[in-house]
């Protein structure tokens, strides 16, 4: 049975006032709750109950989208780290000029009601006699998912939304709608995780025998769908379905996954080989191991006898100059090697981890930033209590989150920068940005933090404050990583495509959003809290 109707139409005459930035409720009180049964008159029409479904989402008034995964998945050309030379200050200058005009545009604006939801990615496996592999089905998956959304007419809304994400057995599902700021509404948010679940499993392969353990065995290609932060054995030998045994591929060059795993947009291999070209190596991810009495003092670096075997490129068989590309190691060059670590050594090992988040709606951008900075705190013990990564490429971790693998993933520091940038793109908060003085900033912004000297004076000349403008100035000490040839000249007043090139590219553990261009009016001031460990039941991610 459902719980009683969260609408505000049918909250009881003795209940506490709306609180300040929720929607004035319409329509008379009541004096008891409404029914509990499926289809109660009591329920507002845009809300339908279904018995396997969860509430129909708003309507487009009260709808806002949600944003792209890992920024924007713009249709275009991608261009390599070196063609991308000529453009890239051009694209800071202009991500600047973007962020003060939706500054000026949206500043005043207050009194937004809150909205919130979460997003969640989703592992697919394949089960095999020898063990179960990641499926690498999502993309074909994904569109299929979408295409309720996409045959919508216009003003109409959908239950669940559905985005690609980085690897090719990731899947990311969000509420069709954004809760809003009624304790009922919790009672949502399980039902629609649910729903998204089951849409997922509604497209598998030979699907999984039932929870309870009834119905047939699996057999060879039933597949699952999973929430869990990391697939241990990813990276091994064998670890993929279908299979691919080329390795160092052009975008990764891995020892262990080949590129196939990277979403087929090209926005996600471009990324990849520019993270890595504009290092000048590849990226170096390194986890303790757990060690017992067991466990041995190295490990071999290469999973193969023959690092010949994997290395098929033209530019490691010397069929081209090796000033192709210099951002990698050829697997013969590492027979024999040990470490004593965890070592993985692409993007793929954590991009491909899942979290669960969620972003909130403020009634204004000075709640937005207070929001930040109270939630940035909360980080790390969110973290710590959503800890679920204890393996990693077929290791047991002396860790047990997935924070520093990605931070390690995305990593694109140079050598030099090394020296002055302390910490990855994808890390914890260095400023802490409300005004409000009891969060006496001033005390605790204690670290000494680089910035874009150029777009700190543009803000402090256009009157951004410095607390903020120093927030903004220190994203843009990071270059932006993908560009599109086609979308280099933009309207700065109508787009915000080169302020998003940087911001999304600066992985924090919250995130301060600033609104969207006005053809979305509905979307305000909004704080992301990215830190939390994907968990395995519908259950536990709702709490």
């Amino acid at each position: 049975p459902l719980s009683p109707n969260p609408h505000p139409a049918n909250r009881p005459a003795n209940n506490p006032p709306t609180p300040q930035g929720c929607p004035t409720p319409q329509g008379p009180n009541t004096d008891r709750l409404p029914s509990r049964g499926l289809h109660s008159r009591a329920h507002p029409p845009h809300i339908r109950f279904h018995r396997d479904r969860a509430p129909h989402t708003l309507t487009a008034r009260q709808r806002a989208p949600h944003p792209s995964p890992m920024g924007n998945l713009s249709k275009g050309h991608p261009l390599t780290w070196q063609a991308s030379a000529p453009y890239r200050d051009k694209v800071k200058r202009d991500g600047i000029a973007q962020f003060l005009a939706a500054y000026r545009a949206t500043a005043g604006r207050v009194d937004d009601a809150l909205k919130w939801g979460d997003e969640i990615e989703y592992t697919l496996v394949v089960w095999h006699p020898d063990a179960l592999r990641l499926s690498l089905r999502a993309p074909e998956i994904i569109t299929e998912l979408g295409r309720e959304e996409h045959l919508k007419i216009p003003g109409a809304s959908v239950e669940t939304l559905w985005r690609p994400e980085y690897a090719t057995w990731m899947v990311e599902g969000t509420p069709g709608a954004p809760y809003r700021c009624y304790v009922g509404d919790l009672i949502l948010v399980e039902m629609n995780m649910r729903l998204r679940r089951k849409e997922i499993e509604k497209l598998l392969a030979a699907p999984p025998p039932a929870p309870d353990g009834g119905g047939p065995a699996p057999t060879p290609g039933t597949e699952w769908v999973l929430t869990m932060p990391a697939f241990p054995r990813l990276g091994c030998p064998g670890s993929t379905h279908p299979p691919d045994a080329k390795l160092v591929g052009q975008f990764a060059r891995s020892l262990y996954l080949p590129d196939t795993v990277i979403n087929p947009h090209p926005r996600f291999g471009t990324l990849t080989r520019n993270i890595r070209t504009r290092r000048g190596r590849k990226v170096e991810i390194r986890v303790p191991l757990l060690r017992d009495e067991k466990t041995p003092e190295a490990i071999p670096v290469l999973d193969v006898d023959d690092p010949g075997a994997i290395c098929e490129d033209d530019v490691c068989d010397g069929r081209l100059p090796r000033a192709v590309d210099t951002a990698f190691d050829c697997p013969k060059d590492l027979a024999g090697a040990m470490t004593d670590d965890i070592y993985m050594d692409c993007m793929a090992f954590g991009m491909g981890l899942s979290c669960l988040q969620v972003t909130l709606q403020a009634r204004d951008m000075e709640e937005a930033r207070y929001l930040y900075d109270q939630l940035a705190v909360l980080a790390p013990i969110f973290l710590s209590l959503t800890a679920a990564t204890p393996a990693l490429r077929g290791y047991l971790s002396d860790h047990d989150v997935r924070w520093n693998v990605i931070s390690a993933a995305v990593d694109d520091r140079t050598e030099e920068e090394m020296g002055y940038i302390p910490k990855s793109r994808y890390s914890s908060i260095d400023l802490f940005i409300s005004n409000r003085p009891e969060n006496k900033a001033e005390e605790y912004n204690d670290l000494q933090v680089d910035i874009h000297k150029e777009a700190y004076q543009r803000l402090i000349d256009a009157g951004i404050d410095d607390r903020l403008a120093t927030h903004v100035a220190h994203l843009f000490i990071r270059d932006p990583l993908v560009i599109y040839k086609e979308l280099v000249d933009q309207d700065t007043e109508t787009s915000t495509d080169h302020f998003e090139n940087i911001q999304s590219t600066n992985w924090n553990t919250v995130r301060f959003k600033v609104p969207p261009p006005q053809s979305e009016p509905e979307i305000g001031w909004r704080t992301e809290f990215r830190p939390m460990e994907v968990q395995f039941t519908d259950f536990e991610n709702a709490a």
